[in-house]
């Protein structure tokens, strides 16, 4: 944009905004590509559960008390069987994703593109602001 700030207090505002607008983006990034190349996770919340393919759930009953004891119990499903429960269970279930190149290539792109987007939105928010 050939936009220069002169003044040193707003010079050294802006370049530690745009620090903590990297380290953010990147944390976003990051967790973006480690949810979608390396480790898939979902949760439901209910009575009900309906299992996905090759997917280890674990199900805790919906309490305060179950954050301080860590309590719950894996859960034996069949792939679109669907299981009842007497109570609401938060069920949390984990997978490591399949290798595959060109779903790795497609992420690392979309994260890519979300880096850019972030950067390219703080500079039009700098100079509509300056």
């Amino acid at each position: 944009f050939d936009f220069e700030v002169r003044d040193g207090m707003v010079a050294e505002q802006l370049r530690w905004r745009s620090k903590v607008l990297i380290r953010m983006t990147t944390c976003v990034v990051m967790s973006y590509l480690w949810q979608r190349c390396v480790l898939e996770t979902s949760q439901q919340v209910g009575k009900s559960l309906v299992c996905e393919a090759d997917m280890d759930c674990f199900a805790s009953e919906l309490r305060i008390s179950t954050l301080l004891t860590r309590s719950y119990e894996p859960i034996d499903c069949d792939p679109g069987g669907n299981r009842r429960f007497a109570r609401d269970n938060v069920i949390s279930c984990v997978r490591f994703v399949q290798p595959s190149a060109t779903d790795w290539l497609m992420h690392i792109a979309i994260a890519h593109s979300m880096t850019q987007l972030n950067i390219k939105c703080f500079e039009v928010f700098v100079q509509l602001a300056g």
